[in-house]
């Protein structure tokens, strides 16, 4: 065996490949602790089973508050005033008499009849329509409409303890108001389903009167539907009224302003006017292109005929008198008288009188035909000349009446739109007037489309209250609050509670599981018997012990819990007595160095012990005592000391573990608390093995998973943990597997185990 009590730690950690999974391994191996566990996530992961265990845990609880609510049902339904229910069926018909051909002014062309419906059913629960109930049936004056007797559990116990208060005189509107309150709480309308058929129900505490006031909601709700349709009428045509004078007065001006700009502008008939100018521009324009066309063909001619000077040079087209003709009858005589000239010439010389005579008269024809040509081409020229005087003067028209033209479109533009807007005004001035006519015309001549079918019933019995039902929901309430309330404890107990939560949120696991015992019974008493289930409990962790590790029982380990009083000193003094009775040399050191218990569990005195040891005042044979139980010797604490955590930490203690290894078969030291504290910590980095020990139902899971995580950091291996102070009861159906029924410890004991 090594001296360095490191060495058997080395042998004891697995690896993963050599040996089954193991949470103590795993978690030695892991420095920060176990992996984190989501506690409510845990909580609210409920099958079957695990709310089968919370109802059976909190029975008495969820039992108790379904019976409250029985109770209270019962009570209320027979306490409640009975109430009685009358209904009348309303026909919305959409088949009206459409009076007017214009499909605008029918007021019946619903667009969705559905959307209609739904109206109808919301303006049945008007204030308006209450209201025309409350006058017509004059309910404000009826003391048991208005101030019904509350016959309620609570009305009652009041008016028991501080007496009934004086009636105190109300005024009209008072009881008018709560009169239309009370009647729009127990009216209510619904559809009948793919019909356009309305049920009105009333409820009320009288049958007759429940009766009237559903008659006189369908026939309310049918006179108002009339009187606002007539309302919507009369709305539109005063509507219509102030529009038509609005309207008229701006024809008006619109027309005086026309005529005030037509005389101011000289506008008499200004569309005629301008159609004259149009068409006289038009003439003008056709007349100067035909002057163009005739002023380029004289001046044509006359560059032709301009420096002619005989006759034979001028065009034909310049002939259009008889000018040719004498030129021609001209020309004929002188060819004649030029032919006898040469007959004669050759008889008679020039000189010879008869010769002179044809020759003169040769002469005289020439210049006839001379001054004929003259006269042609001086009419050709005033010809030319006319034609451009005409074209001028077309030309200097035409001008002027455009000019007269653009003046008067410009002058128009203005008296335009004086004319438009005066139509305008006249046009919607005739349009609002006939839609007046059509409108007071159709007022009152469309149907209601509203009528009853079934008017209301007297009823024969109250609807309410239903005593089965009542009882009926009271019993889902309760056992809904019931559930409620086991859910909320389990949620807000923020304790370990079963072996099964420790080693899920742990990640540890649970060696051995301590019954809590009875009040009257001492932890002496109940080991004395050895088939107590206490004693069964101890014994099966220290066989659970003696598996935590494949060598068996670490050669030491320390015993420490989260927080004081939760057993701890008893389970190390219990757990030493079990080894010993199986042959195991055991030593039993109380390292509790700030509130030591062992020796007051042992009943021995504790004047010397391991301060002693750690401080260099005695040697570990001589602060050895015997404990009165076989094979179990202890080692007391010693006088306190100022400094604990710097006696724990010197190498002493490791020497004392190491010495004792061949003379003890086991050791167990009992360690402080780990919170808050470093002894724990630091018996835990010198030990093979650490154990921790949690009561249930009073450890926080937090402060456990807290400490669990500090003592890993110490690379210390973690044996488990060991449950004490376990009700089975308390903890929920399902946990009797563990014996305590059979031992005696599982129904009527409410145990308490004393924690050192």
């Amino acid at each position: 065996m090594s001296a360095d009590p490191r060495s058997d730690k080395a042998v004891t950690t697995w690896s993963a490949s050599s040996a089954p999974a193991n949470a103590s391994t795993a978690l030695s191996r892991n420095v920060y602790g176990p992996a984190p566990v989501d506690t409510h996530a845990d909580k609210f992961q409920l099958d079957i089973v695990r709310l089968f265990r919370m109802v059976m845990k909190h029975r008495l609880i969820i039992g108790g508050i379904v019976c409250a609510c029985l109770v209270i049902g019962i009570i209320a339904t027979l306490t409640a005033t009975p109430l009685y229910m009358s209904d009348v069926t309303i026909e919305t018909s959409s088949d009206t008499v459409n009076v007017m051909s214009d499909k605008s002014l029918d007021a019946q062309q619903p667009t969705n009849d559905q959307a209609e419906i739904a109206t109808y059913v919301e303006l049945i629960s008007s204030r308006s329509l209450a209201e025309r109930v409350v006058d017509d049936l004059k309910l404000a004056d009826d003391p048991s409409f208005v101030a019904p007797v509350n016959r309620s559990l609570v009305a009652r116990a009041k008016a028991l303890i501080f007496g009934s208060p004086a009636e105190q005189p109300r005024s009209l509107e008072s009881r008018k108001k709560t009169a239309i309150a009370t009647v729009i709480r127990n009216t209510s309308a619904k559809v009948v389903k793919l019909s356009r058929l309305l049920t009105i129900t009333y409820s009320d505490s009288d049958p007759r009167r429940a009766q009237r006031i559903a008659d006189a909601l369908a026939s309310g709700f049918i006179k108002a539907n009339l009187d606002r349709r007539f309302d919507a009428t009369t709305y539109a045509r005063l509507f219509l009224e102030d529009q038509l004078q609005q309207v008229k007065l701006k024809l008006e001006d619109s027309e005086r302003k026309v005529v005030a700009y037509a005389d101011r502008e000289k506008l008499v008939t200004l569309d005629d006017q301008k159609t004259i100018l149009s068409q006289k521009l038009a003439d003008l324009n056709t007349a100067l292109g035909k002057a163009s066309v005739d002023r380029a063909n004289a001046e044509q001619l006359w560059l032709q005929v301009k420096d002619v000077k005989d006759y034979s040079d001028i065009p034909n087209t310049s002939s259009g008198s008889q000018a040719p003709s004498i030129i021609d009858q001209l020309r004929a005589s002188r060819s004649q008288l030029v032919a006898d000239y040469e007959s004669k010439q050759l008889t008679f010389k020039p000189g010879f009188p008869v010769m002179v005579a044809l020759k003169a008269r040769i002469d005289d024809t020439d210049q006839q035909i001379a001054e004929e040509v003259d006269k042609i081409k001086n009419t050709i020229r005033s010809t030319y000349e006319l034609a451009v005087q005409r074209e001028q003067a077309l030309a200097s028209d035409l001008d002027a009446t455009r000019a007269e033209l653009i003046d008067t479109r410009n002058r128009s533009v203005e008296y335009t739109m004086l004319q438009r807007e005066a139509d305008t005004n006249r046009t919607l001035y005739d349009g609002l007037l006939q839609r007046y006519k059509e409108i007071s015309v159709i007022g009152g001549s469309s149907a209601n489309g509203l009528s009853i079918v079934d008017t209301a019933s007297l009823p024969g019995s109250p609807y309410s209250p239903r005593f089965a039902l009542n009882l009926m929901l009271a019993l889902i309430a309760g056992i809904g609050l019931g559930l409620g309330a086991a859910l909320g404890m389990e949620y807000f107990d923020n304790t370990i509670k079963t072996p099964d939560q420790m080693e899920a949120l742990l990640g540890i696991p649970v060696l051995g599981v301590i019954p809590m015992l009875p009040a009257d019974q001492s932890v002496q008493s109940v080991l004395a018997d050895p088939h107590s289930a206490l004693s069964e409990a101890y014994r099966s962790a220290r066989t659970a012990l003696q598996f935590s590790t494949d060598r068996g029982v670490p050669r030491n380990f320390v015993v420490t819990s989260a927080r004081p009083s939760e057993g701890k000193t008893t389970t190390v003094m219990t757990l030493a007595r079990m080894f010993g009775q199986i042959g195991v040399k055991i030593l039993v050191i109380d390292a509790d160095l700030r509130n030591p218990s062992l020796h007051k569990v042992a009943g021995i005195e504790n004047s010397f012990g391991l301060s002693n040891y750690l401080s260099g005042g005695a040697e570990p044979e001589a602060i050895i005592r015997e404990s009165g139980v076989e094979n179990v010797s202890l080692m007391t604490s010693g006088p306190i000391p100022p400094n604990p955590a710097e006696l724990l930490s010197s190498p002493k203690m490791l020497t004392l573990l190491t010495e004792f290894r061949d003379t003890f078969d086991l050791i167990i030291v009992d360690s402080a608390p780990v919170m808050g504290l470093a002894d724990a910590l630091l018996l835990s980095s010198v030990a093979d093995g650490t154990l921790i020990v949690c009561s249930a139902g009073d450890t926080p899971v937090e402060t456990v998973k807290a400490a669990t995580k500090r003592l890993a950091m110490t690379n210390s291996q973690m044996l488990g943990g060991i449950l004490t102070k376990f009700n089975a009861q308390k903890a929920g159906y399902g946990y009797a597997y563990y014996g305590y029924d059979y031992y005696g410890y599982g129904k009527d004991n409410l145990p308490s185990l004393p924690a050192a």
